[in-house]
C-alpha cells in the first residue's frame, strides 16, 4: 500500500465506558480519516457521506456488537476546505449574497422574494405560466417549482426550459426568474443547466434539491463551470432533502454547508425562528427557541454564502417580523402565503411587496431598535386574506408586531439596518 496504516485511519478513545438507560455501554470515540482519501474535487464529500450512512459504522467483532451509534461532529483540515471551495465556488463559479441581490438588482434592504408552485400532482403548463406571470408581474422575483414536482419525460423538460427563457420578457420593471426543478438524474440535470444558461436572461436561475445526488449534480455543473452571461454562474437554489433525515450520520449543519461549498447559492437551511401562532411548521425551531434559531440563521449567514431563506408555511402576516430579526439578505420563499388569498395569488404576491417595502422604509427609521408596526391598512389586509380559504382559526393567522411581540421575549434583538 502507498500509505502506513497509521496513516490511513486512527481511533481514539475519548470518553467511556458509561451505562446508557437502555442497558447498553456508552463510548465516544474520535475517528481520524486520511483527507487525502475524499479529494474535494473529486467527490469527496459525497463519498464520505454515503460511508457514513452505509457501512462505515456498521460491524460485529465477537464479542462487540455496535448497536446504536451517532456522529456528534466532523472536522475537516482547512487545506482541505480550501481545495474545495476553489473547486466549487472559486473564480466566481457560484453566488455570494452580494452578487445575488446585484443580479435581481434589489434595492437597498429589499429582500429576494420568491413563490413556491406547490402543485404536486401535475398540472398544465398553462396554468403555471399564467401563475407565475401574474406573481412575477406583482414584483416577485423568483417562481420556483416545489421540491417533488419533476420534468415527466425529455419532452416536458424542454418545454420547462422554453417557458423559463421566454417569460423574462414579459417584465419590464425588474428582474424575475422561473425556477425549474433540475433534480433529475445528473446527465440530464447537466444537460439542461447548459441549455439553460444558453437561452435564458441572466441571471439563469433553477433549483436542485440535496439528495445524494442533487450534492453530485451541484458538483458536476460548478466543476464545469458553468456561465450565464454575466462572470457568475447560474442561481441554483435549493431544499437540503437530507438534512435531518440522516441527522444520525451528518450533524447540525455539516451536510448543509458541504451542499453550499459545493456550489449552492440559495438554500432553506430549516429551523427558521417561529414567529406568531402558525401551526403549521416544516422543519421550524419550535415555541421557545426563537432565540437560538436567530443567532443560528446569523452565524450561518456571516460567511456571506449561501443565502439563506426562510419557508415552510410562513404568511404574510409574520414577514416584518422575520425581515427584523433576519435582515435584508434572508430571501423569503412563500407558498400558500400567496396562492391562498382571497382575491388569488397576484394579490398575494401584491400584499407581501407591499409589506416588505414598509418594512424596509421602517427598518430604515429605527436603525438598530424595534421598528413600528407597519401601517394598519396592510396588517389589516394580511388578517384578512385567508377569509374562508382556511379551517385555522383567525387567531393563528394574526400579525406579527416586532415591538408588541418580538421585543417580550428575552434574548431577542432586532436585526441594525
Amino acid at each position: 500500500m502507498s500509505l502506513d496504516v497509521e496513516d490511513l485511519s486512527q481511533i481514539e478513545l475519548v470518553d467511556g465506558p458509561h451505562s446508557e438507560p437502555s442497558g447498553l455501554v456508552g463510548y465516544e470515540m474520535e475517528l481520524r480519516l486520511n483527507s487525502s482519501l475524499f479529494p474535494p474535487g473529486m467527490g469527496g464529500a459525497c463519498h464520505l457521506f454515503g460511508m457514513l450512512a452505509g457501512d462505515l459504522l456498521r460491524f460485529t467483532l465477537p464479542p462487540i456488537s455496535l448497536e446504536r451509534w451517532k456522529v456528534k461532529a466532523i472536522t475537516f483540515p482547512e487545506d482541505w476546505e480550501v481545495e474545495e471551495f476553489n473547486a466549487f465556488r472559486g473564480l466566481n463559479r457560484a453566488n455570494d449574497v452580494a452578487s445575488i441581490r446585484a443580479a435581481f438588482k434589489l434595492g437597498p434592504g429589499m429582500p429576494l422574494l420568491a413563490f413556491s408552485f406547490k402543485p404536486r400532482v401535475g398540472f398544465d403548463l398553462k396554468s403555471l405560466e399564467d401563475t407565475a406571470l401574474q406573481v412575477l408581474l406583482a414584483g416577485f422575483n423568483i417562481v420556483e417549482l416545489d421540491t417533488r414536482h419533476l420534468p415527466l419525460d425529455r419532452s416536458m423538460m424542454m418545454r420547462l426550459i422554453e417557458l423559463s427563457a421566454r417569460l423574462p420578457d414579459k417584465l419590464q420593471k425588474h428582474v424575475g426568474r422561473l425556477s425549474i426543478n433540475l433534480s433529475m438524474r445528473s446527465d440530464l440535470a447537466m444537460e439542461a443547466a447548459e441549455m439553460l444558461c444558453n437561452v435564458c436572461p441572466y441571471p439563469t436561475v433553477f433549483k436542485v434539491d440535496g439528495g445524494f445526488n442533487g450534492l453530485a449534480s451541484v458538483q458536476s455543473m460548478r466543476g464545469r463551470g458553468l456561465r450565464d452571461g454575466r462572470k457568475c454562474g447560474p442561481i441554483i437554489t435549493c431544499y437540503p432533502l437530507m438534512q435531518n433525515a440522516l441527522s444520525q450520520y451528518f450533524p447540525g449543519d455539516q451536510y448543509l454547508m458541504r451542499l453550499a461549498a459545493s456550489g449552492v447559492d440559495i438554500v432553506y437551511p430549516g429551523g427558521r425562528p417561529d414567529v406568531g401562532r402558525m401551526v403549521r411548521s416544516l422543519e421550524g425551531a419550535g415555541e421557545g427557541n426563537q432565540v437560538a434559531s436567530v443567532r443560528r440563521y446569523r452565524g450561518l449567514s456571516q460567511k456571506g454564502w449561501p443565502m439563506l431563506s426562510i419557508a415552510g408555511g410562513i404568511y404574510p402576516g409574520q414577514l416584518q417580523a422575520f425581515y427584523e430579526l433576519l435582515g435584508p439578505n434572508v430571501a423569503w420563499f412563500l407558498g400558500g402565503g400567496v396562492a391562498l388569498h382571497k382575491d388569488g395569488p397576484r394579490a398575494g404576491a401584491e400584499l407581501c411587496v407591499r409589506i416588505a417595502r414598509d418594512a424596509v422604509q421602517k427598518k430604515m427609521k429605527a436603525g438598530k431598535e424595534w421598528s413600528e408596526d407597519i401601517s394598519e391598512s396592510l396588517s389589516e389586509q394580511a388578517d384578512a386574506m385567508f377569509q374562508d380559504r382556511t379551517l385555522l382559526s383567525s387567531d393563528q393567522l394574526r400579525y406579527v408586531s416586532p415591538r408588541k411581540h418580538l421585543s417580550k421575549v428575552h434574548g431577542l434583538d432586532p436585526c441594525g439596518y
